[in-house]
């Protein structure tokens, strides 16, 4: 899911003699941010490197194509069947791996959620923050195309607005001098993960007429929700008049 790498060894270990449940990874591995991370025995013969994918770090977080190092002295020996067999272990030789992209990556999901009319008088929300699948880290790129369906407005400052405003954590708003009465808007967003695995979406939004403006009514999260039958639903919500 991005948010682990897993090392894998072709037999059983005895863990290096780490007992602790979470340790510092440089004392068996070095890598790029092997300072920020942690490791954990997921068994013994599968380590799980986190990487610290905070703001500040996430530069120099592993990604596929990246090197791992078993590094010399790391007293990492297979697991023996037997006392004398015991005598007889020694510890794993230095090596180097690449790190591999998952299997099966995960895919963003993006979910745009804009009013379907607003007034000419209104300034504009647009709504990313149900979108999922940026696999733990920031998202690696970012597109946003707007156009004009009615009158073929010219979009270019809209477009460069949400661009330059873009985020899945909170709703984006722009104001109205950059929206033409009478015209409707098409905003496609796509989002790449780390992982260079894309998503997109898009919605439309129609500018009225100030006398045309419909109270404006606003259900908050995604568009769509999957949940079983014995459970309830909440919704909250918020509206005003144009």
């Amino acid at each position: 899911d991005g948010y682990a790498v897993v090392v894998s060894f072709d037999q059983a270990t005895d863990r290096g003699g780490v007992s602790a449940s979470a340790f510092v990874c440089g004392s068996l591995l070095d890598f790029t941010g092997v300072d920020a991370a942690t490791c954990r025995w997921q068994d013994d013969a599968s380590l799980a490197i986190y990487p610290d994918i905070s703001a500040a770090k996430v530069s120099s977080a592993l990604i596929a194509g990246s090197v791992i190092r078993l590094k010399a002295g790391n007293n990492i020996k297979r697991t023996c069947v037997s006392v004398e067999d015991c005598r007889s272990r020694v510890a794993a030789n230095e090596q180097s791996v690449s790190v591999a992209g998952p299997v099966s990556a995960i895919v963003p999901v993006v979910f745009v959620k804009v009013p379907v009319s607003i007034s000419s008088c209104s300034s504009l929300s647009v709504d990313l923050t149900a979108t999922t699948g940026n696999a733990g880290r920031s998202w690696s790129s970012m597109v946003v195309k707007v156009k004009g369906l009615l009158q073929n407005t010219d979009t270019s400052r809209l477009q460069q607005k949400l661009t330059e405003l873009f985020t899945t954590s909170v709703p984006m708003v722009v104001s109205n001098d950059l929206l033409a009465p009478e015209e409707r808007y098409e905003i496609e967003v796509q989002v790449c993960n780390f992982f260079g695995v894309c998503g997109s979406n898009k919605a439309q939004v129609t500018v009225l007429a100030t006398s045309q403006a419909p109270p404006v009514v606003n259900i908050a999260g995604a568009s769509s929700r999957s949940i079983v039958s014995s459970n309830g639903v909440s919704l909250s919500s918020t509206y005003y008049v144009q």
